[in-house]
């Protein structure tokens, strides 16, 4: 019924250092941790949800095989629909397990977003969006911790990401 996002059953995927979320006991939070990537106990613990990575990868790598063992999760959300809505509008069209390559330019728009990001906006800036198991549409207290972590996720990683060396990407698997 459900299609398992890139190698995380086989734990394919390098774990990062570095990674600077990953789920916790709590659907729908992002909080930040020290380098954990999610795989098995997510799809245990939550079987339908929206969940949204962000993947690093070496810029040179082009097949699937090669590309998926060299790839290093540094992000991870929980059904933060308004991120997916997002994304969609403004880096690429967002299908499900389908990457959508992110550039500096990318980052760099979502931050004055964000920055920009007030109680009175937030319905036009960065709207939360539906969608099966897609989580809540509420502007409450889980909407702006998410924003809050993502504006600190978005901060590293323009301060530290190589994009001559790698590619940034956003996939989403519901």
């Amino acid at each position: 019924m459900f299609s398992c996002p890139p190698d995380i059953a086989s734990n394919n995927i390098r774990k990062s250092p570095h990674s600077a979320y990953s789920p916790t006991d709590t659907p729908g939070h992002a909080l930040p941790v020290h380098g954990l990537f999610i795989y098995l106990s997510v799809i245990r613990r939550f079987p339908m949800g929206l969940d949204l990575y962000f993947i690093k990868r070496p810029a040179e790598t082009t097949a699937d095989t090669t590309r998926r063992e060299q790839d290093e999760a540094v992000g991870y959300y929980r059904k933060f629909n308004a991120l997916l809505n997002w994304i969609d509008a403004n880096a690429g069209e967002v299908e499900n397990c389908t990457d959508v390559p992110l550039t500096r330019q990318d980052l760099e728009k979502l931050r004055a977003t964000l920055d920009r990001l007030t109680p009175e906006n937030c319905h036009d800036l960065f709207p939360t969006t539906e969608g099966f198991f897609f989580g809540s549409q509420e502007y409450d207290d889980s909407y702006w911790s998410d924003v809050e972590n993502l504006k600190q996720f978005v901060q590293q990683q323009l301060a530290s990401f190589d994009f001559s060396t790698h590619r940034l990407c956003f996939h989403a698997w519901w």
